[in-house]
């Protein structure tokens, strides 16, 4: 290992031969003869060794991370994800696999698959604000509004002031049918972005449905200062009762 490190890809190319030679389909060996044969642009003959060398029973890391590359590469999503399961369970107390694992998911576009393996990622990192983020958008895809709930919320604990994450809370309570919450989360959206038309305007819808009339008119005044234009704030505006 320590020659191919330094490129120096002959005598390594000697020193696997060797190991071969006393061991057939030797892991090690057979992944430093991949790595030279990649280099020589020979990538065919690199999967094929590779492959031989697996051992389904006691995989070695090294042929499996240079073999599930070769599937990523050649978008063989599947069977990297294969590999990347087969590690995964080998070393459960690892998330290189399922980092890996989630990577394959992201690419072929299996948000079933993905889900499950973002939210272990999760529990082993409860300040990871991109993994809460991304299992909130998954969850409001498929309208699993409570779990979308939850993970935006837990977002919001990892930054406070992350937009995003208010927008998705607010989504999640309205398919939850709770106004109040849509309200205020509204009400947190425009202090953070309080030049945002559009987001003083949801703010005044989401005023109406909790019967706070006066607070939707000038949500929705505010909205058309910033937005004069806005087609719907100026329906919503005439059919508001006028003030008293």
């Amino acid at each position: 290992m320590l020659r191919l490190a330094k490129e120096d890809y002959a005598q390594a190319r000697k020193l696997a031969d060797r190991a071969i030679a006393k061991q057939a389909k030797h892991p090690v060996a057979s992944y430093v003869l991949a790595k030279v044969r990649q280099v020589i642009g020979d990538d065919e003959a690199a999967a094929k060794l590779l492959a031989e060398a697996l051992d389904r029973d006691r995989p070695d890391p090294r042929v499996v991370r240079a073999l599930a590359a070769q599937h990523v590469e050649a978008e063989e999503y599947d069977k990297a994800a294969e590999l990347y399961d087969l590690m995964a369970k080998q070393q459960p107390q690892s998330i290189e696999w399922p980092k890996a694992l989630a990577r394959v998911y992201l690419l072929s576009k299996q948000d079933a698959k993905l889900a499950p393996v973002l939210e272990r990622l999760a529990v082993a990192d409860p300040d990871d604000l991109v993994l809460r983020k991304k299992l909130a958008q998954l969850a409001l895809k498929r309208e699993a509004w409570q779990e979308a709930r939850r993970w935006a919320t837990e977002a919001i604990w990892a930054d406070v002031l992350d937009a995003a994450a208010h927008q998705m809370l607010a989504d999640a309570a309205a398919g939850l049918k709770l106004p109040a919450e849509v309200a205020f989360q509204y009400e947190t959206l425009v202090r953070i972005d309080g030049k945002n038309a559009e987001l003083w305007y949801k703010l005044a819808e989401a005023y109406v449905a909790v019967d706070k009339v006066d607070k939707a008119r000038e949500a929705v005044a505010k909205c058309l200062e910033l937005s004069a234009d806005h087609a719907a704030a100026k329906q919503l505006r005439d059919k508001l009762p006028p003030a008293k």
